[in-house]
This record gives structure tokens, sequence and C-alpha cells, in this order.
């Protein structure tokens, strides 16, 4: 079960940078396409992944991959993709609380 969900959840990571680069090429073509989720990686890089520089844990780690996800969501919509954007953001919403509840 738990590797059925970190797969998911793998795979919502990724969704969300194409999410972000298709935001950031709406904005300013192929440096917002490139850079936005660049940035994003980063910061997930940084303080939300397992060989973090600057680990978060508990609530601001859960904080910040619900963030990256749920901007993401809202980008969706922004882009004008309503039944997709609801949809990510509760798959993001239910996989999280999933990880929360089985520790993994």
């Amino acid at each position: 079960m738990a590797f059925i969900v970190m797969a998911i959840r793998f795979s919502w990571e990724i969704i969300a940078l194409i999410i972000y680069s298709l935001w950031g090429y709406e904005k300013a073509k192929w440096l917002g396409a490139i850079l936005i989720p660049l940035l994003v990686a980063t910061i997930w890089a940084l303080f939300g992944s397992p060989a973090a520089t600057f680990k978060l844990v508990g609530i601001y780690k859960i904080g910040l991959e619900l963030s990256i996800f749920f901007i993401a969501a809202y980008l969706l919509f922004k882009l004008q993709h309503l039944s997709l954007a609801v949809a990510y953001g509760t798959v993001a919403l239910f996989i999280s609380i999933l990880i929360i509840w089985l520790k993994i």
C-alpha cells in the first residue's frame, strides 16, 4: 500500500511541475516555462525532499507540500481547467492525508 501511495504522490509532484511550466509559458513564454518549475523544484529540494539541506518537519513540511500542490491546482483553475483543478487538488489532499494516516 505504501508503495502505491508514494508512486501516486511522486506522479503528482511531476504533474505539479508540468502545471507550473504550463502557467509559466502562458505568462512569460519559454523563460517562464523553464524558470518557474525550476524555482519550485529548488524550493522543494532545499526544504521538502528527504535529502533537503534545510529539512522541514511536521506541520511545516506538510504546509510546504500542500502549498505546492494547491498552488498548482489554483494555476490549473487560472488556465481555465476548473474540473482538472478540483480533481488535482482533491487527489493531492487525499494522498497527503493517507501519508499522514499511514505514517509513511
